[in-house]
């Protein structure tokens, strides 16, 4: 039986989970090798969870633009793994002294809009 408390089979898969969008968010693409070194987990625990994560659609398979040609590879070359830019949005808000900077980006880290708004540093908060 599965509990649902903090030490639970459940939460430690969630965790792991976070913790490899975590890394794919930080490098940008990481073969499940890379991610495997990256978070310490077992490589067997690093594909089930990146087939979840791709059966979710937050994970895509990827072709390295930069691998060179295969007659001057040795082995099979990894398969890179990204997020999938087009699986959510991220926002951002930044409140400075005297402005407000908002953007918003997919999940490639592409900005697509962002604004930034002037504040007079001598307006109270609950002023309109």
């Amino acid at each position: 039986m599965q509990s649902s408390g903090a030490g639970s089979l459940g939460s430690l898969r969630d965790r792991n989970r976070r913790q490899l969008v975590d890394a794919l968010r930080q490098r940008g693409s990481a073969s499940r090798a890379d991610l495997a070194r990256l978070t310490g987990l077992s490589r067997s625990t690093v594909s089930t969870l990146v087939a979840d994560l791709q059966a979710s659609g937050l994970v895509v398979e990827r072709q390295d633009a930069d691998r060179p040609p295969p007659q001057q590879q040795q082995g099979r070359p990894p398969t890179l793994l990204t997020l999938d830019r087009s699986a959510g949005l991220v926002l951002g808000i930044d409140f400075g002294h005297d402005q407000v900077h908002v953007a918003i980006a997919d999940l490639s880290r592409t900005i697509l809009a962002e604004r930034v708004k002037a504040l007079d540093v001598d307006h109270a908060a609950r002023e309109r």
